[in-house]
């Protein structure tokens, strides 16, 4: 049944509504048309809609709407001619009345026409059509609720692209990179650094471009201009992208790394800060060591601002500590005081974690051999171990004494399983020699040296090997004697003469570099510790007697 009374059998003299429809043709077009929609509505409520109300609704809309702005256009003109007319009219003169009666009179004739169109869309009839496009609008809006989907939303987004691809800015992307990557060799500073952040924007949502062998040259290029606003400008480019994305870091990290000694003190600090993004998600130990040694440098920048940036960042890095130590009671909380290793007590993930400090710490110091660089790690460990905060003090401590009872565990699993370490460790921190890892403890027996000695007995085996332990490794093992030899709690009288006895044997056959480490440490532990005074005079009359 027909919802409206108007629709039954003057449905047949239904017809499209045009400028010249009268206001009961448009409420025929409405009532009919919308009942239509209203059963098909009731179809896809069922399930057995194909769809049909988009096409209607949008053919019948588009209908309404041309014939409503044909109408409203008719009008103006309409209008405007009525006054053309009517002025022509007034500005006659008598003299030509007599000839112009004819064109007078198909004037009236055309007037009484535009006054008709004039009347054709008065008030009624257009809020009619509105009318009806607002029910069109509500029953499109209610099928869309219950009809079924036409497409997947793959499948809408798929064809989005395709026309897309048409239009022809779209088509544009390569000329406008092309003039933006040309941009950045331009002569004004201003300009290149526009050009800069417009590539950055470009980056955002196209981040593949960086990977262009001709952006990529541009970039290389302007991280070594003559301007430092350009330069930062292209290392704030590459920080936005960089820190989270490998394959780009592999291409850009030998250009970004050696910015760290810019001339701009805002360029090296800035290039400092995406360091520690790389360093935190990168996970090749080669990458992580030259970071550290480019972060330990700047420890001795002529910048103020750039030394305290380095020394937060390592902290950060190196001697941050987030509840690691998981003590089952509170004998194991008590027990971080105690001389027992306090790397055991860590949880498997913290022993990880703090594995691969040791390795960077290591290869740190293992890279650059030079007393330069020791010097900066010992300012590093003695700046954090006695810094202003009780917290982080106290963190960089208990830092320090796990990356040490690391090392030593270490040397016992090298001893172990002949210098190599476990599966589940090699996997994380990779293989480090023994001799690496002496020099590192030596470096920090001048720095915490109550925390080595706790472990310092251990190492009288790399004593008594004599001549078939490397030079290198006799000359750390016995620097770290000499460092922590007074600070060892409660010597067993066996292992005080066995270190007397290998120091002994070590002063008839060993070059000069050893003997300056070895002499001073057997006159303090005879003078400290064992006062055999009586085998030191006769070490030193044999020394007399070779002499002469």
């Amino acid at each position: 049944q027909c919802r409206d009374s108007r629709v039954g059998n003057n449905t047949l003299d239904l017809e499209l509504i045009s400028p010249s429809s009268s206001l009961e043709s448009i409420c025929r077009f409405r009532a009919t048309t919308t009942t239509l929609l209203g059963y098909l509505q009731s179809k896809a409520a069922s399930g057995e809609s194909t769809g049909a109300i988009p096409l209607y609704v949008g053919n019948w809309a588009s209908s309404l709407i041309a014939t409503l702005l044909k109408g409203i256009r008719s009008d103006a003109l309409d209008g405007g001619k009525m006054d053309d007319s009517d002025s022509e009219s007034v500005s006659s003169d008598d003299e030509h009345s007599s000839s112009e009666d004819d064109s007078q009179a198909s004037d009236c004739e055309a007037s009484k026409q535009h006054k008709g169109m004039r009347c054709a869309f008065d008030a009624p009839k257009r809020n009619a059509i509105v009318e009806c496009l607002q029910a069109y609008a509500a029953i499109a809006h209610r099928s869309t609720k219950t009809m079924s989907t036409i497409c997947s939303l793959t499948s809408a987004t798929e064809a989005a692209k395709a026309t897309l691809l048409l239009q022809p800015l779209y088509r544009s992307f390569d000329i406008i990179l092309s003039r933006v990557t040309l941009a950045l060799g331009a002569s004004q500073v201003s300009l290149r650094s526009k050009a800069l952040r417009a590539l950055n924007q470009i980056a955002q949502y196209r981040p593949e471009v960086l990977y262009q062998g001709s952006v990529k040259y541009a970039i290389n290029h302007r991280l070594q201009d003559s301007s430092p606003q350009v330069r930062e400008a292209a290392i704030d480019l590459l920080g936005k992208h960089i820190a989270h994305n490998p394959e780009l870091t592999d291409q850009y990290y030998e250009f970004i790394s050696v910015r760290v000694l810019d001339k701009g003190s805002s360029v090296r600090r800035r290039v400092m800060r995406i360091l520690a993004d790389i360093y935190i998600s990168s996970d090749s130990m080669e990458q992580l060591i030259d970071i550290g040694v480019r972060l330990l440098q700047r420890t001795a920048d002529d910048e103020r601002t750039i030394r305290e940036l380095a020394f937060k960042t390592l902290q950060e890095l190196w001697f941050s500590y987030d509840k690691h130590v998981e003590a089952e009671s509170d004998e194991d909380a008590v027990a971080i005081e105690t001389p027992r290793n306090v790397f055991n007590t860590l949880s498997p993930e913290a022993q990880k974690d703090m594995l691969k400090r040791v390795h960077v710490m290591t290869g740190v110091v293992d890279t650059v051999r030079s007393h330069e660089l020791v010097d900066l790690m010992t300012g590093l460990f003695e700046h954090v171990s006695t810094g202003p905060l009780k917290s982080e003090t106290e963190e960089a401590q208990f830092v320090i004494r796990c990356v040490i009872d690391a090392l030593f565990e270490h040397l016992i699993r090298a001893e172990e399983s002949d210098a190599k370490l476990s599966d589940d460790t090699a996997a994380v921190t990779g293989d480090f020699s023994v001799t690496t890892c002496l020099r590192f403890i030596s470096t920090l027996s001048n720095i915490a040296p109550e925390a080595v000695s706790l472990h310092t007995e251990s190492l009288i085996t790399y004593l008594k090997l004599g001549s078939t332990t490397e030079e290198d490794t006799l000359v750390n093992t016995l620097c770290i004697f000499s460092n922590t030899l007074l600070k060892i709690p409660h010597p067993s009288a066996a292992f005080l003469q066995s270190l007397e006895n290998s120091l002994i044997s070590l002063l008839s056959s060993s070059p000069q570099n050893i003997l300056a480490v070895a002499v001073p440490c057997l006159c303090d532990l005879i003078e400290e510790l064992t006062w055999n005074y009586a085998k030191l005079i006769r070490v030193f009359r044999s020394c007399v007697l070779q002499l002469c």
